[in-house]
Formats: structure tokens, C-alpha cells, sequence
């Protein structure tokens, strides 16, 4: 805590408002700096002279009672000793007035708890404190709805960097392996995804009779049957046969949802010159304690 803020919360210090770690905290600033003592002692004796003063002082019947007893006592004094006393009466009146507008100025917490509420002055400090606290209501919701958006970015932070990539051999192929997801048991995600290169690499040999062996009933009657330019015609895609050759440059491991298995392969295999990866998507499901190809399409 440093010196400004302990001088704006100096007053609700004195008077006892402050949350107590607050308030603990600026004590012990107070006591380590020479500044804010001498601020804090010279505070603090103006607004005990100012309650005591509205001890002392009880503005409208005091007054009144003063006014009453000098003009019985000068009933028979002559007209300029009354407007003299009169006079007198609202010069005090105007200075007790002035401290205590000049207090409800400098001390507005001692103000609303010492000022009587019918003063104009005391209203539109009141409607003022009240604009303050909804707009530093919505300053604090804004405040946290920020904390809460950079929390959830921390946490995007920290899964994408916990995103794990490996080399693994599969089928022969050296391919990076992402883990995108919790993943299934180890065995289970190496023969999927060993299924899914072998169907692959089938499929650039124009082998349908192989593919057809890792799929289900349901999605080999859906597979081609030319052996040039094949794959699934589902939307007009196709990928094209190559002698073979293919590079595999990403696989996911296998994620389950439900009672589907699903993995993502990235290959490349060189038709068109400069041309980037694409992808597969293979959902499988597991039938008699087989896993089986049910759905494949091609991805960007």
C-alpha cells in the first residue's frame, strides 16, 4: 500500500469503516511513514473537533433558544441593539453553517453519519455516493468477467501445451502421433490405428478385396469397385491411386465417444505437385471383439 492510497482511505480509517485486513495494513503503513503519521494526527484531531462540535452544537434549537432569550431580555433595548444582536445571531449561524459544509466536503463519511439528512447538501451527496457505488458495482463485474476470460485462456494455454506429439511405428510407417484426446487402452489404439494405415495403403494399391476385409457389412457395400481413380464417392471426393505411394505425415490417437472409435489421418501422396495434406477421418466400431471400419471421409 502506498502513500496515495492510504491518504484517500485515511477518513474511513478514523471512522472505522475499512475492511480489517484493510485496515490493519494501513496501520502498519502509517506507523513505518513519518508523512502519512502527521497527516493521519492532524486528520484525525479534525474530525473529533467536528464530533464534538455536533455534540455541543444542536444547530436549529440551539439557535432558536438564543434568538427566543435575547429578544425577551431586549424587549425594551433600543431597535439598533436588536439588529445588532440579530445580526450577531447570523453572522454565527453563517460560520457554524461554513464548518459544517466545509466538513461535509473534506469528510463526507463523517458527514452522512454526524450531518443531519435534510440538508441539501448531505441529499445530493448522498445521490452522488450512490452513482459512485453502481458504477464501481459495474467496474468490479467487469473486472471479473476479464479474470474469468483470462483464466480460461491460461487453461486453452495450458492444454494446447500439453498437447503430446510422438514418432511411433505403425505398419511399417514412421508417423507423428498426436494426442488429441484421453485415448483408449494402449493395445486397442495401436491396432486401430495399424487397421486404418493397412486400409490406406490398399487403397493406393487399388487392393478393394483387402479393404473390404477391415470394414463392416454396411460400409463395404458403399466402397468402389474401379481400381484407377477410387474412393468413396461420397460428395465427389476422390483420392487417387499412385503405385502406391503415400507419405503419412500425422495420425491422432484413437478416441472413443459412445460406442465409436474415431482417429484422424494427415497424408500427402504427391499427385499434384505442391498440393498440401489432406486428411482422413475413419470412425470403427467394435463387433464380436473385431474392430471394424464403418465410416470414412475426406478432410481438408
Amino acid at each position: 500500500m502506498n502513500c496515495s492510497d492510504v491518504k484517500n482511505l485515511m477518513e474511513e480509517y478514523i471512522m472505522g469503516e475499512l475492511d480489517e485486513n484493510i485496515s490493519n495494513e494501513l496501520k502498519k503503513h502509517i506507523d513505518g511513514c513519518s508523512s502519512c503519521k502527521t497527516e493521519y494526527d492532524e486528520t484525525k484531531e479534525l474530525i473529533g473537533g467536528l464530533k464534538k462540535m455536533k455534540e455541543s452544537i444542536k444547530i436549529k434549537d440551539d439557535i432558536l433558544e438564543i434568538n427566543k432569550r435575547n429578544i425577551l431580555k431586549n424587549t425594551k433595548s433600543k431597535k439598533s441593539n436588536i439588529k445588532k444582536m440579530v445580526s450577531g445571531i447570523a453572522v454565527g449561524m453563517f460560520v457554524i453553517m461554513f464548518l459544517f459544509t466545509g466538513s461535509i466536503l473534506a469528510f463526507p463519511t463523517f458527514a452522512f453519519n454526524y450531518v443531519p439528512e435534510q440538508l441539501p447538501v448531505i441529499r445530493q451527496l448522498k445521490e452522488i455516493q450512490n452513482s459512485f457505488n453502481e458504477a464501481k458495482e459495474e467496474i468490479e463485474e467487469i473486472k471479473r468477467e476479464n479474470k474469468y476470460i483470462k483464466q480460461q485462456n491460461e487453461e486453452i494455454k495450458l492444454e494446447n501445451e500439453e498437447l503430446k506429439k510422438t514418432i511411433k511405428e505403425i505398419e511399417g510407417e514412421y508417423i507423428t502421433e498426436y494426442q488429441t484426446s484421453e485415448g483408449i487402452d494402449q493395445n486397442d489404439n495401436q491396432i486401430i490405428q495399424g487397421m486404418v494405415i493397412g486400409f490406406i495403403k490398399a487403397l493406393y494399391r487399388g487392393d478393394i478385396e483387402s479393404m473390404k476385409e477391415m470394414c463392416n457389412d454396411e460400409f463395404k457395400a458403399r466402397l468402389a469397385n474401379e481400381t484407377t481413380e477410387i474412393l468413396f464417392s461420397n460428395d465427389g471426393n476422390y483420392v487417387y491411386l499412385n503405385d502406391g505411394n503415400v507419405i503419412f505425415t500425422q495420425i491422432t490417437n484413437v478416441a472413443k465417444e459412445g460406442e465409436v472409435y474415431y482417429v484422424f489421418v494427415r497424408l500427402n501422396d504427391a499427385v499434384y505437385e505442391g498440393v498440401a495434406d489432406y486428411q482422413l477421418n475413419f470412425e470403427l466400431e467394435k463387433v464380436n471383439g473385431e474392430f471394424l471400419i464403418s465410416f470414412v471421409a475426406k478432410d481438408a
